[in-house]
């Protein structure tokens, strides 16, 4: 999400991941920069105009000192428009993807019966093998 802070209407722009991906080797690359840590700017490649469109207006007050406005509308065309949103919607604070859920621990008592099972049943297959060598070998004779 890239939010405009020179707007005084809140308003902000939903983008898909792709907006930031190149295909490189034959693997996604994400490209999330931030070149200065004030910096309020943000490097977007040719994918974000595969959603949005802009009109861009330059104006070179000075030589030497050149400034540019966009006015960005979400295309007509847009391929993900259901990721692809320009407004100032409030929705819902959502969970957070990047928490790892607690592991539920098994008890040392349920560790235990599930050994204790497992032996016993080793136990008896062992039983069973020595049971049937002894009766081949006593029915042979």
């Amino acid at each position: 999400m890239i939010t405009f802070t020179s707007q005084s209407d809140d308003k902000y722009i939903r983008v898909p991941l792709q907006t930031f991906a190149t295909d490189g080797d034959n693997e996604c690359v994400l490209h999330v920069y931030n070149y200065y840590m004030s910096s309020t700017e943000v490097v977007m490649g040719s994918m974000f105009f595969y959603e949005f469109y802009g009109y861009f207006t330059n104006t070179w007050s000075d030589v030497g000192v050149a400034s540019q406005t966009a006015q960005i509308y979400v295309s007509n065309g847009a391929i993900n428009t259901d990721y692809v949103y320009l407004g100032n919607e409030q929705l819902p604070q959502g969970d957070n993807p990047f928490v790892k859920p607690t592991p539920n621990p098994v008890s040392p008592s349920e560790k235990n019966g599930v050994w204790i099972g497992i032996l016993v049943v080793l136990v008896l297959l062992l039983i069973s093998i020595i049971a049937f060598i002894l009766f081949k070998l006593y029915t042979n004779k």
